[in-house]
């Protein structure tokens, strides 16, 4: 202080001198001093707009609020894109100005300085919390246009696009900030957000659809989910299914499935397709991969026991035809096939029983009769088939037995009884 002191006593028209020795004053936080320095510069140099806003500052340091709010303001009108002083003037204004006030002050900023991003971005951001969000997502896009690295800009648009509800234009935007500062932590925070509300919305717009009965627009808002999940992949697949477009549903489901392996219901889906056009192993197939899953899957065990109804009703079909043809070796083998699918069938122990006999088998056809009093008591006709093999096999008092069960149980008279009631008394 003292060298600028001595070069201004040696030269007291030197403004650089008594510029460095204000700037000092303010530096020391000698506010008054600096002022009254600054006031001696400005008599030289009234159009010097740093100097009025360092003159703005110190009035600002002295509490003379009212005196900085127009010094600033006289910077302003001598350069209008002063940006320290629209900045520390709006600092200033916006804590004792009503909304309106404040909003008008920086409209103007614009007004005076069409090119500068920052007056955009302030006055978008005043404007957003204002919660007048059209707007300042007008002006956040004018800023961006403007200077496209400005992330708080980025940030801020697609926080607002959020407000609206405008949720893919948020995710857009902040992908686009994602490109320019991909290890932004708001930018990161602000994507997964973004992220999770896009797919909701999908979401919930493909669900409304699909509930409605449109299901072209379902796969359209599904197909929007990016990345694929599971539940979207399902959503696709369970569309296509109400087109009655298989192919597609099926394609969909098992693209599902590689997302999501251990869901259980996603191959009881496929299965059901195909049980609706017939594709019996297929349809058996994913079944079993459903309960392989979950073997609590109560939708894919009624499925198998469906499955393996209608597969064992072929079979039988075929094996009572092979029985008729006296072709009794390959009836038996389907009887077997229907057997391991309805292992508790007391009728299909009975036709195999009855194809045993007819190979002279009696002693296999006894297993499957009383397989069939096990599982069907009230089939009383074993009773008598029971008897018949055990005469043939000369084991009489077996053959007594169950004649005489059989009699006992039937009350009406037929020609099995008849027989049943002369071989109970041919027996000794």
């Amino acid at each position: 202080m003292a060298e600028y002191q001595k070069a201004e006593t040696l030269n007291p028209r030197n403004i650089n001198t008594k510029i460095n020795i204000a700037t000092l004053y303010q530096e020391q936080k000698k506010f008054d001093a600096a002022l009254n320095s600054y006031n001696t510069i400005l008599q030289v140099q009234p159009q010097n707009a740093n100097i009025i806003v360092s003159k703005a500052q110190c009035l600002k340091e002295l509490k003379r609020t009212e005196d900085a709010i127009s010094t600033y303001k006289t910077a302003l009108n001598i350069d209008p894109k002063n940006s320290t002083a629209k900045a520390e003037l709006f600092e200033l204004l916006k804590n004792t100005m009503p909304t309106e006030d404040v909003l008008d002050f920086l409209y103007k900023n614009v007004q005076n300085a069409p090119m500068d991003a920052n007056s955009y971005y302030e006055f978008a951001y005043e404007l957003h919390k204002a919660n007048k969000i059209d707007d300042a997502i007008v002006y956040y896009l004018q800023t961006i246009k403007l200077d496209n690295t400005n992330i708080d800009a980025y940030i801020n648009l697609s926080q607002a696009y959020r407000q609206k509800k405008n949720y893919n234009d948020a995710f857009s935007i902040i992908q686009k900030a994602q490109l320019i500062q991909p290890q932004n932590e708001l930018v990161k925070k602000q994507y997964e957000l973004v992220a999770k509300e896009v797919a909701t919305n999908n979401y919930n717009l493909a669900s409304n659809s699909f509930q409605s009965g449109n299901y072209q627009q379902a796969i359209i808002e599904y197909s929007k989910i990016n990345p694929p999940t599971a539940d979207s992949l399902i959503g696709i697949a369970a569309s296509y299914q109400s087109l009655n477009d298989n192919a597609n549903a099926i394609t969909y489901y098992k693209k599902a499935m590689e997302l999501a392996p251990e869901n259980s219901d996603i191959p009881f889906y496929i299965a059901s397709i195909y049980v609706n056009v017939n594709e019996i192993v297929k349809a058996k197939e994913y079944a079993e991969i459903s309960l392989s899953k979950n073997k609590n899957n109560s939708q894919a065990k009624e499925l198998v026991e469906y499955i393996n109804a209608k597969e064992a009703e072929t079979l039988l079909s075929d094996a009572v035809k092979k029985y008729d043809e006296k072709k009794y070796t390959e009836a038996i083998t389907l009887f077997d096939k229907v057997l391991s699918l309805t292992p508790l069938n007391a009728t299909i122990y009975y036709y195999r029983a009855m194809t045993h006999d007819a190979l002279n088998n009696y002693e296999k056809a006894i297993s499957d009769y009383k397989s069939v009093l096990k599982y069907a008591p009230d089939m009383i006709i074993a009773y008598y088939s029971l008897g018949v093999d055990y005469d043939a096999l000369n084991n009489y008092p077996q053959a007594k037995i169950n004649y005489q069960k059989y009699v006992d149980a039937t009350m009406e008279d037929n020609a099995y009884k008849t027989y049943a009631i002369s071989r109970i008394n041919e027996i000794k």
